[in-house]
């Protein structure tokens, strides 16, 4: 008897334990709660009492439902910047990869295939025409029109992503050594990233290295004297006529001589020579034995000239030199090039390579500075790359490297717009946790400034950043993160603190011109803000 009213007392509470459950997620479900907002209640409700203590002055447990950034009307896009398909060395189609967008639920995916690969060593004073090259399929080999049309088809069957058509190019590499002793190719690998070039005539005429046309080459005419002459001298000698007179004794013969044979040795020589040095004008010279900054200058202004965006591609990769028909490619880090060459929008600043440049102090403070100073004419803006090209083999994941916009609207001109004003911030992880940033801003006076902005004060300023982690920590498992605030080049803050984190620092700054970014590191996770400059009077 006691065992059967044990038995009916266990049923009576799984009965009410189920009925409870019940109407919480019906409950739930009238409430319209999001999936993210219950786990981050459940996350609130187990976490212990003193993580909801700030940690030294700067973390908060709460955190504001609606980011600054939002209320200056934008919106987050999670953007993949360096993608790659069949149209260069990549493994996918480009509707393929709009698919894996769809899928990963990605906003933004910039395809950035390669526009010409090709190297030429030539020979002589021809160099041209005595030349050995060796290529790889681009976008001008399968066709500018081709590729375009291919990221609008995709487009049109997946809305929800926006497209970027952008390319990688090589503007520039020399050669230093001889055929005979210790040839090298030098600097193939320093790339820049372009989008925003939609018409395919401006794709046509970029003036990177292999692409001299009539339109994008600087016209040097004395180098066509040469070939004219020659064509002259063998169309002349085409149209002249000798007559020689031979006197018999009854009769006179006289005998035409054409000068055939010579007329054509000059027109072949003429017309070889014009095709060596088409189109009269060089982008470069590949045999000067050094580093040419001017051509990627060259190609930052024609990209700006068509509203384009350009960005350097992995400034301090190591990459292995490789040996190619007996000729050694070599390509080492560059980082002093961001402070070389002027206008350009960004450059890679996180990937998975060592990397110092975004170090306080480092390349990136210098030019910012220089910027500050009036010593360029733009500042960069960080982001981050992953140089995908397929899953296979080790490949990298399609989501790792993710650059956070804060866009207007969800549409190509909103994330060019942000983009060029390096409105967002760069991530870099490895696994399914997510690192994110918002209320990046300076306020002052009721006045905001977001990343990329700049906020005019008379009075002190205050900075706010506030550091999420979407997914709750295992038990065991430390969510503390190192947190950098770098101002005008110099680290004025580093801590240790527990995710999530709330800023709040406020200060009076000398007057002048000025800049906060902060830099977060947790793990393998790294993500880097872009800059928020305030000038104070």
């Amino acid at each position: 008897m006691r065992r059967n009213t044990q038995s009916s007392g266990r049923a009576l509470r799984c009965c009410a334990k189920t009925l409870i459950l019940i109407v919480w997620q019906f409950s739930a479900s009238l409430l319209s709660l999001p999936q993210e907002g219950t786990a981050a209640l459940a996350r609130n409700i187990a976490r212990p009492p003193e993580q909801s203590k700030p940690v030294a002055d700067a973390l908060v447990s709460e955190t504001p439902q609606e980011p600054l950034e939002a209320r200056q009307g934008y919106r987050p896009l999670i953007a993949v910047l360096h993608v790659h398909s069949r149209f260069s060395n990549g493994e996918y189609q480009i509707l393929e990869l709009a698919a894996y967008a769809h899928q990963y639920r990605l906003d933004v995916l910039g395809i950035t295939d390669s526009l010409l690969t090709r190297v030429r060593y030539g020979i002589g004073p021809w160099k041209k025409l005595f030349s050995r090259s060796v290529s790889r399929e681009g976008v001008l080999d399968h066709g500018i029109d081709q590729y375009l049309a291919s990221v609008r088809a995709a487009q049109q069957q997946f809305e929800n992503v926006v497209l970027l058509p952008g390319l990688e190019v090589t503007p520039f590499y020399y050669w230093q050594g001889s055929l005979r002793n210790d040839l090298r190719l030098l600097n193939f690998d320093r790339h820049f990233l372009i989008f925003g070039l939609r018409d395919a005539q401006s794709i046509r005429q970029l003036p990177v290295i292999e692409n001299e046309t009539w339109a994008n080459t600087p016209r040097e005419w004395s180098a066509l004297i040469g070939p004219a002459v020659a064509l002259l001298v063998g169309v002349v000698l085409l149209l002249a006529r000798r007559e020689k007179v031979v006197r018999l004794t009854y009769f006179v013969v006289r005998k035409r001589q054409h000068f055939w044979v010579p007329a054509f040795l000059f027109l072949v020589i003429g017309g070889a020579w014009i095709y060596n040095d088409y189109p009269f004008g060089k982008l470069a010279d590949p045999y000067s034995g050094k580093h040419d900054v001017e051509v990627y200058q060259q190609v930052v202004d024609y990209v700006r000239s068509h509203y384009g965006v350009s960005f350097w591609s992995y400034p301090e990769a190591r990459y292995n030199d490789v040996v190619v028909g007996g000729v050694r490619m070599i390509s080492g880090p560059h980082a002093e090039d961001l402070s070389l060459v002027d206008r350009y929008d960004g450059f890679e600043g996180l990937y998975g390579d060592r990397r110092t440049a975004t170090e306080p102090g480092n390349v990136w403070d210098r030019v910012l500075l220089e910027y500050l100073r009036g010593e360029r004419k733009s500042w960069p803006s960080v982001i981050t790359g992953i140089d995908f090209h397929s899953f296979k083999g080790g490949g990298r994941d399609l989501r790792g490297g993710q650059t956070v916009l804060w866009a207007r609207n969800k549409d190509e001109i909103s994330v060019l717009d942000a983009l060029r004003r390096g409105r967002g911030y760069a991530v870099f992880q490895r696994g399914e946790r997510e690192l994110t940033l918002r209320n990046f801003a300076l306020q002052s006076a009721g006045k905001i400034a977001l990343a990329g902005e700049t906020l005019q004060t008379e009075t002190s300023v205050q900075l706010t950043a506030v550091v999420d982690w979407n997914i709750p920590s295992q038990t065991g498992d430390s969510t503390v993160a190192n947190v950098a605030v770098i101002r005008d080049g110099e680290l004025v803050k580093r801590n240790d603190l527990q995710l999530p984190i709330r800023l709040d620092s406020t200060e009076t700054l000398a007057p002048g011109k000025h800049y906060y970014r902060m830099q977060v590191r947790y793990r393998n996770y790294e993500l880097l803000s872009n800059p928020v400059f305030v000038e104070a009077r």
